[in-house]
């Protein structure tokens, strides 16, 4: 009983010690606005940085995933393995989500949440970036690239 509680207490500051470089800057710049804290009504300078962060931390995990791809070998890889990245990082919170709201006994909150959440996706996930690309006049899809055209087209079909 002693030594998981050592080897608990090791895992866990060794996991804080990991991701320490990533939420020290984070906390450091985005106030704490909760309700009754000193900085409450920073909560559109905490929604900014926030924001922020997101955008940057969505820009190396593209640049690690597009790295991936030309470690495979195989650039048409990038569409299927982008999107797996994009699944996995949308999905796993929502399901943390409607598995909460659910067991609490507020099943349609559940449902309602998990349409929801793939509606944001495809229009903000998908639709902005695409038609910023657009904007700046480079189109990301060729003809070759119909893979991401096809789980597109599946995922707006599914909402």
């Amino acid at each position: 009983q002693l030594c998981s509680s050592k080897v608990k207490g090791v895992a866990v500051s060794v996991s804080k010690s990991l991701i320490l470089p990533v939420t020290a800057p984070i906390d450091a710049t985005c106030p704490d606005c909760r309700i009754f804290q000193p900085m409450e009504g920073w909560y559109a300078v905490t929604f900014l940085v926030a924001f922020g962060w997101i955008g940057l931390w969505s820009m190396v995990v593209t640049v690690v995933t597009n790295r991936w791809v030309v470690l495979l070998g195989h650039p048409s890889a990038l569409g299927f393995v982008g999107l797996c990245v994009v699944a996995l990082g949308a999905e796993i919170p929502d399901a943390i989500n409607a598995v909460t709201v659910a067991s609490r006994g507020y099943g349609s909150m559940a449902a309602s949440s998990c349409i929801g959440s793939q509606i944001c996706n495809i229009c903000l996930g998908l639709g902005v970036p695409w038609s910023a690309a657009a904007w700046a006049g480079e189109v990301p899809l060729t003809s070759q690239d119909r893979l991401l055209e096809d789980a597109s087209l599946v995922l707006l079909c599914v909402v």
